[in-house]
Parts: C-alpha cells; structure tokens; sequence
C-alpha cells in the first residue's frame, strides 16, 4: 500500500483496497470512502521519494480479521508539510484467498526513537 501511495497508483490501490474502506490520515483527514482513498492517494497533493515500514506486528482477530501494526517514515511532503514518521494501524479482511486493506490510522509519531 505504501508504495503504490508514493507513486501515485490508482490501480494498484485500487487491487490492494476492500470495497468500503476508511482511512485517517496524519493530518487529522478522514476519508470516508474508497472514491476518496483513491482521489487522495493517487494525487499530486503528496511528492514522497522514499517509504520505510519497520516493527510490524500482526494480529489476528478472526480467519478473516487482522490488524497490522507498524512504525513508518516517509522522505516527502504532502499538501506542503513534511511527512515524518509515522505510526499505524491497518485493518485487513480476507476476500477469497486475498487479504485487502480495510481501515486504518496513522498517528505521527513524536518524540524519542521517532
């Protein structure tokens, strides 16, 4: 996901995305629909050189439910503010035998360590 965000990539969001998904972003944005997932993501609001995710931690809630967490950083800026690091959570559901991103949040994470 956080690859196909930094090059601008509709489509693959769009491959790697549930139906209805919701996101809130660093900034305190909350995109309600996948419609606005794929605006927001795919376009030229964010100018991003380098991605990182690191400290991953999976867990499962059900065959079909899992949360993902982890630590991010990205080397860019997005509607002219710097995109530091980050920490997230995203929620996956099973479609078949493929996981698709649902939901999640990222909080900019300050302080030591970040």
């Amino acid at each position: 996901m956080w690859e196909a965000w930094r090059e601008h990539d509709a489509k693959e969001i769009a491959n790697l995305t549930a139906k209805n998904i919701s996101f809130i972003n660093i900034f305190g944005t909350h995109l309600a629909t996948k419609a606005d997932a794929l605006r927001d993501w795919s376009g030229a609001g964010c100018d991003v050189k380098a991605v990182s995710l690191t400290d991953a931690a999976a867990t499962m809630l059900s065959a079909r439910v899992g949360i993902l967490t982890f630590h991010a950083t990205a080397d860019g800026t997005c509607f002219g503010q710097k995109v530091g690091a980050v920490w997230g959570s995203s929620v996956y559901v099973k479609h078949g035998d493929t996981w698709k991103w649902s939901f999640g949040i990222n909080l900019p994470a300050g302080g030591e360590g970040a």
